[in-house]
């Protein structure tokens, strides 16, 4: 079964499908959508949850014994499967499809990967999951649609706001999904039900405290001695190391496919307006695409992934050096040469 995320809430009053394949490069309303299901699966009964981070060392065989074996624990289980890539490959198409074709009542399956193209849904592994289960694919909000998704947000919370409210506060986040539903929890908080344009200058006026956002900012116009203070800041500030490498993680693979598109003999200004930047933020953007070729945006991408391997647990290291590391080669200055650079 396919369903759209707006179907989602519909659904989700009947009992939970065996399994459920959320597919999406947008990580906030993915995030959002598997914590929601995670609620529910606990409390139909999965109080026992397995999670495979599943990248090229990961041994299938693990799902289909964990789907033999009984729990010791809960009568139900929830299984997630973190996929980093959108092709499980040969042994793992094998392995979904086994599962899917040998269900086990007792437990649950949420998968979660990116954005899935025309040949994967054509896939033996995707048809048998989405026979028995229930496939979301999530698309991002884009500039022209964030002021609607403004306006229902707020809605769901007995927020009435005005047109041009919305439009601002659509402009003040520009585009960041995260940062909106931050700026509509404090305008939930205040007394105010009815938000009009000066609500949105009061309650989500700018913050002198240092935010993730301007730091992806001063990163991309190379503000070198900013960034090293602003990351030593968050560092000790007990800020969530795992929201800052989400925001440079979306922001490297925005940009590396921007000049993928350069390199492809396309201009700036075809490029910005494809990409759909907000025009307050062109200029860092056209800064940081100068100042790097595409080379330089795929070994960032790789450092992502490497710190997001040390978050987990899989890899080892200091995970505040290796983002800062990233962040301070992003803006400009390179402290070693990547393989992409030595090859």
């Amino acid at each position: 079964m396919i369903l759209k995320l707006d179907q989602m809430k519909e659904h989700l009053r009947e009992a939970l499908a065996p399994i459920y394949l959320i597919t999406s490069d947008e990580p906030f309303q993915k995030d959002e959508l598997t914590h929601q299901l995670r609620q529910l699966a606990r409390q139909r009964g999965c109080t026992e949850r397995i999670i495979f981070h599943v990248d090229r060392s990961f041994e299938w065989t693990q799902l289909l014994y964990t789907s033999n074996s009984m729990s010791l624990f809960s009568e139900r289980r929830l299984i997630e499967l973190r996929l980093e890539q959108a092709k499980p490959g040969e042994v793992g198409a094998k392995a979904l499809q086994t599962y899917a074709e040998r269900l086990n009542d007792n437990d649950l399956l949420l998968i979660t990967m990116p954005k899935l193209d025309a040949a994967g849904q054509k896939s033996a592994w995707y048809k048998a999951l989405e026979k028995v289960g229930v496939h979301v694919a999530i698309w991002g909000v884009d500039s022209h649609q964030l002021v609607g998704w403004i306006v229902h947000r707020m809605r769901r919370l007995g927020l009435s706001v005005t047109p041009a409210a919305a439009q601002l506060l659509a402009e003040r986040v520009e585009g960041n999904l995260l940062a909106a539903v931050q700026e509509i929890e404090k305008l939930n908080l205040s007394n105010e039900r009815n938000i009009d344009e000066q609500t949105i200058l009061e309650v989500t006026a700018d913050s002198a405290q240092y935010d993730i956002f301007d730091l992806v900012d001063s990163t991309l116009l190379g503000d070198m001695k900013r960034v090293v203070a602003m990351v030593e800041r968050m560092r000790h500030s007990g800020t969530e190391v795992i929201l800052v490498l989400w925001a440079f993680a979306r922001e490297i693979r925005q940009l590396l496919l921007m000049a993928e598109q350069l390199a492809n003999r396309q201009s700036m200004e075809q490029v910005l307006k494809a990409g759909r930047i907000w025009r307050k933020r062109e200029n860092m953007v056209r800064a940081a695409l100068q100042r790097h070729p595409v080379k330089h945006w795929q070994s960032y991408l790789q450092q992502a992934s490497g710190i997001d391997r040390i978050i987990k647990g899989i890899d080892h290291g200091n995970v505040w050096d290796a983002l800062l590391m990233l962040i301070i080669a992003m803006a400009g200055r390179r402290l070693f040469l990547t393989e992409f650079e030595l090859s």
